[in-house]
């Protein structure tokens, strides 16, 4: 079972759909200044996990 690209692949996936969120909540004002910081550093924070998974697995082939 390939679970590292899997799971590279969903944490890549809903990393985009919360920094995504977060953009559209600021422009139209739906959350907060401090909402926007904190779903932006965990939207980075998972992106670039997900992002890492998945080069470290096309590192290894």
């Amino acid at each position: 079972m390939k679970l590292k690209p899997t799971l590279g692949t969903i944490l890549t996936l809903v990393g985009i759909i919360g920094l995504v969120f977060a953009v559209i909540g600021q422009i139209t004002s739906y959350i907060s200044r401090s909402a926007f910081t904190g779903v932006t550093i965990l939207g980075c924070i998972i992106f670039f996990a997900g992002v890492t998974l998945l080069r470290d697995q096309l590192e290894h082939k």
